[in-house]
């Protein structure tokens, strides 16, 4: 018996395991970029919100502004803060509204919310009854605010009317996203006003 040219049946069957075992290497490479891509696209989304929620925050808290009070030259500042709030009286973006307005920016525990309402009334106040709200941010675990004084004291309550803190950190623990602390220095300075 002569032997014929071409593959035997075991050649081919090894072949053909090859080529199964190749082309699942190659699935399952496909399959393990699409998932960090996926992973890559969600942490650039992240990021990206934690960005413009920051710079949103930075432009709002830094252009608090003080109320002039009709019959005199001074000016009144509202400001007030505590260890998961701070209110203030500022322009707003144009999507919420045009003229002076209360703020409030909130962090309750997974959240971080901002209120507002149109200021008005002949005597203004921080009071947000009525205000609407609108989420900035989730997942951002449990937030903190600390206000620190001209005397370099830090604290977690802002009360001193007429005063705006030289500082403002926002810190936040615990969330999906890692938000490192945001530290603002409001504009206005005692000599300003």
């Amino acid at each position: 018996m002569t032997r014929s040219s071409g593959f035997t049946l075991l050649e081919v069957l090894v072949a053909l395991g090859l080529l199964v075992l190749v082309a699942l290497l190659l699935g399952q490479g496909l399959r393990l970029g699409a998932v960090a891509l996926q992973r890559g696209e969600r942490t650039a989304e992240r990021l990206e919100e934690l960005r413009l929620t920051q710079d949103f925050l930075r432009r709002q808290l830094e252009a608090a502004l003080p109320l002039p009070v009709p019959g005199e030259r001074a000016r009144l500042l509202l400001f007030a803060g505590t260890a998961n709030s701070v209110t203030f009286i500022a322009l707003p973006p144009a999507a919420i509204g045009r003229g002076l307005h209360v703020l409030r920016i909130e962090a309750s525990e997974d959240a971080l919310w901002l209120r507002w309402r149109p200021l008005g009334g002949a005597a203004p106040s921080l009071d947000l009854a009525g205000a609407e709200r609108r989420l900035l941010a989730a997942g951002t675990g449990v937030g903190d605010f600390r206000f620190q004084g001209a005397d370099g004291a830090d604290a977690t309550e802002w009360r001193l009317r007429g005063q705006l803190p030289t500082l403002v950190r926002l810190r936040f623990a615990g969330g999906r996203t890692d938000w490192p602390e945001l530290v603002l220095a409001p504009r206005l300075k005692a000599a300003d006003r």
